[in-house]
């Protein structure tokens, strides 16, 4: 099974999250995820990264003045 692991950091020391991904969460199967080219690999992980990512990140701004 292709496994990725993906991580977010916001620069803190131990203000780190990672997961391992496989590529079927993805939705390919192995032989699927082989058959596409690096550069379709790494369009589909960059999307994959960013969704992901942003399931992480809770901010907000504010006028304070």
């Amino acid at each position: 099974m292709i496994t990725y692991r993906f991580t977010l950091s916001i620069g803190y020391p131990g203000a780190i999250h990672e997961d391992e991904i496989t590529v079927e969460e993805i939705g390919y199967s192995d032989r699927e995820w082989n058959n596409l080219s690096e550069q379709e690999r790494e369009d589909e992980l960059e999307e994959y990264w960013k969704d992901w990512s942003s399931n992480f990140i809770n901010g907000y701004w504010e006028k304070v003045l």
